[in-house]
């Protein structure tokens, strides 16, 4: 391992990995993400703006799941 985040122990790690974990004993903090990172994280996980279907109720997803699918289809 080469860093931890911010908030997050070297025991959460281990009871939260189904393997061995090996861990220095000095693990510094993970930097945060620069704003640039964060922009372009943002601008190429999702393009189409189609993951959002995914936290909708299943009424909402129905409706609006055939423009969605058009959105993606127009882009590619």
């Amino acid at each position: 391992m080469l860093s931890l985040h911010k908030g997050v122990s070297s025991e959460d790690v281990i009871s939260n990995t189904g393997f061995e974990v090996e861990i220095p004993g000095y693990c510094p903090t993970t930097n945060p993400p620069t704003i640039q990172e964060v922009n372009l994280v943002n601008k190429h996980r999702d393009p189409n703006g189609t993951r959002s279907i995914d936290f909708l109720s299943s009424k909402k997803r129905a409706k609006e799941r055939p423009s969605e699918l058009m959105r993606e289809w127009k882009s590619a």
